[in-house]
């Protein structure tokens, strides 16, 4: 016998929830092709206006009565979601049991600190405030939305990383 695509299916993981221990094990639950919320719970209208990142942890397994090998499996995303203020990524962690922190990590990792920035910061900048205010050349280009700085103090060697998601000018 062969194995099938219909024999292909997505298991949950022990916890689908967006709290800190979200992930684990898989289980034998199949998430069912079609069904809504199946993974994901509706976006309110809190995490529609502000933005939200919501994970989930899922397998990908045969479930099958014979004892073919399964040989050059992949994954890949060929739709993107209906709605266009949803993004998805899919990515691998290599890990049977992490929760939801690890995955958080491993996509954060992406950022590395780089070239300098054409701004220079203005004035303290305080723990937890949603906003940086900074200084440049008129000539400079703007930093752009989507894109994230480190904010590093020398002196004490902690940093921070920030993504602009909305710019002003003021000039004077």
């Amino acid at each position: 016998m062969a194995i099938n695509n219909n024999d292909v299916k997505l298991f949950e993981s022990q916890r689908l929830s967006d709290e800190e221990d979200g992930g684990g094990r898989a289980t034998g639950n199949v998430v069912i092709d079609g069904n809504v919320n199946n993974l994901f719970q509706d976006i309110s209208r809190i995490d529609r206006t502000i933005g939200d990142v919501a994970l989930r942890k899922a397998y990908i397994g045969i479930s099958t009565d014979n004892h073919d090998a399964y040989l050059g499996s992949h994954i890949i995303l060929t739709d993107a979601p209906d709605d266009d203020n949803v993004s998805v990524l899919l990515f691998n962690t290599d890990s049977q049991v992490d929760e939801r922190n690890a995955a958080r990590d491993r996509i954060e990792a992406y950022v590395v600190p780089g070239t300098s920035a054409s701004f220079e910061l203005l004035g303290d900048q305080l723990v937890g405030q949603r906003s940086i205010v900074g200084i440049q050349r008129e000539e400079k280009t703007l930093p752009e939305i989507g894109e994230v700085y480190r904010l590093h103090n020398s002196d004490t060697g902690k940093e921070q990383y920030v993504r602009i998601t909305l710019k002003s000018r003021l000039t004077i």
